[in-house]
């Protein structure tokens, strides 16, 4: 007779969980602790508990969920809002800058030695190849950058949720042993 109340019991209390329903710690707004009554406290009482035991986690934690939340959203957002780019390179002028600083100079050097049409050639050809790749230098050194930013701002946002992630643990803890010593199953 024993066991088969016993089942009956089981039962009826697997029923009615779902009527009184799980109460997430209001507090965290969705956080993983759930609870259940178990010695029959009204839903009332059960609120009421929730509350006073959601302020005493955050005393005793000093972590506010709704709060912390809120900031993690923000310096997050900030984190990815915060590119900037480098100043301009003036370290060149690039590959039709260097062809024309290459005939002039070519120009001058080949006036010098009697053919200046040659040495403008050959002054703005080898000028535009500096220039370009001077400029092509820029452009890894830009992208470098930008890919430098990007891990950086990436490592800042996994310290700043590791942080979180912490202080909402110790929160969740501080927050089911009250419940605990108030007779709730805290899941």
């Amino acid at each position: 007779m024993n066991k088969a109340m016993g089942k009956v019991t089981m039962v009826c209390v697997c029923l009615a969980l779902p009527l009184i329903g799980p109460s997430r710690d209001a507090g965290a707004q969705g956080g993983a602790v759930m609870t259940y009554p178990r010695s029959g406290q009204s839903q009332d009482q059960h609120d009421r508990d929730r509350t006073e035991c959601s302020q005493s986690a955050i005393d005793s934690t000093g972590f506010d969920p709704l709060f912390e939340a809120q900031w993690l959203a923000r310096s997050q957002g900030q984190l990815h809002s915060s590119v900037t780019s480098p100043a301009p390179d003036a370290g060149g002028p690039g590959a039709v800058g260097g062809a024309a600083i290459g005939a002039t100079m070519g120009a001058i050097v080949g006036g010098i030695s009697g053919d200046a049409g040659r040495g403008a050639r050959i002054g703005a050809t080898s000028g535009g190849l500096l220039g370009a790749g001077r400029r092509g230098n820029r452009r890894q050194e830009q992208a470098q950058w930008e890919r430098k930013q990007t891990a950086q701002r990436q490592d800042e946002s996994r310290q700043l949720q590791a942080q979180f992630d912490a202080g909402m643990t110790n929160y969740e803890r501080a927050f089911t042993v009250c419940m605990r010593a108030r007779d709730y199953e805290a899941l």
